[in-house]
């Protein structure tokens, strides 16, 4: 492969995922999972993945029994080529398109389900300019879909690809193929009516629109079949909750005839299914979407093209920009952008002639998606295309459902990277990260299996969440724990769950908040004290600063209690040292002991020895979470996991060692 030549989408993406795992051996299924697609065919990514590497000073090692492993030979050479490979799979070109061989796939589907055309193999690869034996490879992974419905695929060479079988197999493959999507099922989450009571399913939507289009020879991309679908199901909530639409007669200049024949027909038969009668102007709407079709006339291929690309480059610019600004946690993928940019034909039809539509779930997408659909409208009104129209807060709502569709879509790809700490040996471990695995499959992804004696700041630097078999404590760490039986009982896995949902929830609004300064000043006031502010001058031993910082504690209301605190910090210490850097120890017990939840902050600025590799350590920062609640703690924690990192602010604090001086830079977020 030369320089020049792009790196195809699954293969980038095989690439990156060894190298965001160095070292480490990813079997096929693993591989798969990522790629979403079988065992088998992640194997053939790879295989292609090994010829493209190779060329760039790495290669791609296989260990049976263990899988595969990126291995890079040249760093420069290999690293040139990677940041190549993600320029190039940044571009807009590459963000809009899936890819080949699932565009060539559903290309292939929909000449055969939606639009029942019957070409041979040869005219297949002429329009899709591939050769003969890319095509046939394509119709084996067809056939192996196919054979889940019994339904079989025939290649002649006179009467073309058809598939046999079960009518009724023919429209559960249809179904669940083209409008299994996420928006679909997104709109059904939202929709609280029962459609089996009144009388109609999404299914039975799709089928008649499928089947009075092709009765009437009109072409539907499967996106823009799925969006009527969607505004037909909505016309009839809105039409029960009394919501018809204001008479708006069509302006000259659209013919609409040919789809009017259409949309009766389609109204006819649902009115025929369901008890409800739909006002003369649904017809209208249903014939604006069939007017954004794909097959336009001739006479007017190239205005239209010209129109279609101009408004998909807008739509993609402001996908773009919603997602740089880090507002919304969402995938921009192939669905997003085509199910949009179908959705934008009918919609601009619409506002040319003045035709309001209105949304029955617009109330409920601004009660419970407020700021998803503040960011839709706040991008997407910024459009060129848009400038002249006044766009109301209903086709906002329809514009919303889209983004909403690919923010789960998110929720289903983003994994969990988890940590787990295992003080059993090596067998319980193992089966401890099986069980794991066997639970919440693709929702988690286990970086390591350590003990707690391993575990650092580096270790947690990307990490969502940590599984302990050790009772320890969630406060200090910057990331949740759940601590877990070794065997995995009922209520951890339900804990667990809760942790993979909430992360979940996390994709509006993911920029970090700054809390201010009244309320950091609670919080200092909370956990702080000039009481438990201790300056330690001249030389200083561990046992003697810890005694004198544990009894400065509220708790310490009994002769046991220092002694208490004192051995649980020993066990604590037992699994790996609490001095974080040179000169900052942050003493804690493994288990929470008291009821109040404080903080001592020592400073000894002669320095004492910590440990043996810790000889000069000047902040003792002493933890004791209580047992009850630790509101806010996870603040205090940020401050100084930022503080040990920062030499200067050190200085500063030792520079004028006054509880008002410390209290000033918490609350300014002086770190």
């Amino acid at each position: 492969m030369s320089e020049h030549t792009p790196i195809p989408h699954k293969e980038a993406q095989v690439i990156q995922h060894l190298y965001n795992h160095p070292g480490e051996f990813l079997s096929s299924n693993q591989i798969g999972e990522h790629l979403d697609s079988s065992d088998r065919t992640a194997r053939k990514y790879i295989h292609l993945s090994e010829e493209i590497v190779t060329q760039h000073g790495a290669e791609i090692e296989i260990k049976k029994g263990y899988g595969y492993r990126l291995v890079i030979q040249d760093a420069t050479k290999f690293n040139h080529f990677l940041d190549e490979m993600r320029k190039e799979q940044s571009k807009l070109t590459d963000v809009y398109g899936i890819t080949q061989t699932e565009d060539r796939e559903r290309y292939l589907l929909s000449k055969i389900f939606l639009e029942n055309q019957k070409l041979t193999v040869m005219e297949f690869a002429k329009e899709l300019l591939v050769s003969r034996s890319t095509i046939m490879h394509l119709l084996q992974s067809v056939r192996e879909q196919l054979s889940k419905y019994e339904l079989t695929l025939k290649n002649d060479n006179n009467e073309g690809i058809q598939v046999h079988g079960a009518e009724i197999e023919k429209r559960r493959f249809i179904l669940k193929y083209f409008f299994g999507s996420d928006t679909m099922n997104h709109f059904m989450k939202l929709n609280r009516i029962d459609e089996r009571e009144e009388g109609f399913t999404v299914e039975t939507l799709s089928i008649i629109v499928l089947e009075e289009c092709r009765n009437g020879s009109i072409q539907l991309s499967d996106y823009v079949m799925q969006n009527l679908v969607i505004h037909l199901a909505l016309a009839i909530i809105r039409i029960n909750a009394g919501n018809v639409l204001e008479t708006s007669p069509v302006s000259g200049g659209v013919d609409l005839t040919r789809e009017m024949v259409i949309a009766d027909k389609i109204i006819q038969r649902i009115e025929a299914a369901v008890d409800i009668k739909f006002p003369e102007d649904e017809s209208m709407y249903i014939g604006l979407h069939l007017k954004s079709r794909s097959n336009q006339p001739a006479t007017d291929d190239q205005q239209w093209d010209d129109q279609a690309n101009d408004m998909q480059l807008q739509v993609m610019e402001t996908l773009l920009e919603i997602d740089q600004s880090g507002e919304l946690r969402f995938k921009l993928d192939a669905k997003l952008l085509m199910g949009l940019n179908a959705h934008f034909e009918p919609l601009m039809t619409r506002l040319k002639m003045g035709i309001p539509l209105k949304n029955p779930l617009l109330k409920e997408i601004k009660v419970n998606y407020p700021e998803v659909f503040r960011i839709t409208k706040e991008y997407f009104q910024h459009m060129p295309l848009l400038a002249q129209y006044k766009v109301d807060d209903h086709e906002w709502a329809y514009i919303t459902l889209h983004l909403l569709a690919a923010i789960e879509r998110s929720y289903q790809s983003h994994q969990l990277k988890v940590i787990v700490i295992c003080a059993t040996g090596l067998g319980s471990a193992q089966m401890l990260r099986n069980r794991l695995e066997n639970e919440f499959g693709k929702s988690i992804q286990i970086i390591d299996v350590i003990s707690y004696y391993q575990l650092s700041d580096r270790l947690l630097e990307d990490v969502d969440l940590i599984i302990s078999t050790l009772e320890i404590s969630n406060t200090f760490f910057n990331v949740p724990v759940v601590n877990v039986s070794v065997f995995l009982t009922d209520e951890n896995i339900s804990e667990i769950d809760r942790h993979i949902k909430s992360e979940a929830k996390r994709s509006v609004n993911t920029k970090p908040k700054q809390e201010n300064s009244s309320k950091l000043e609670q919080i200092f006031e909370k956990y702080f004290d000039p009481v438990r502010f201790v300056l330690l001058e001249g030389k200083r031993n561990r046992v003697d600063v810890l005694r004198d910082m544990i009894q400065r504690l509220s708790d310490n209301d009994n002769a046991g209690f220092v002694d208490d605190f004192m051995q649980h910090i020993e066990l604590r210490e037992y699994y790996g040292t609490l001095a974080f850097s040179e000169s900052v120890a942050f003493p804690h017990p493994s288990t929470p002991l008291g009821i109040n939840s404080e903080v001592v902050v020592g400073l000894v600025p002669e320095g004492m020895q910590w440990d043996a590799e810790h000889p000069e350590v000047k902040f003792v920062i002493l933890m004791s979470p209580s047992k009850l609640a630790n509101k806010d703690l996870n603040l205090v924690t940020d401050y100084f996991v930022d503080f040990v990192q920062r030499p200067d602010i050190q200085a500063e604090l030792l520079a004028n060692p006054t509880f008002e001086h410390f209290k000033y830079m918490f609350i300014n977020n002086k770190n």
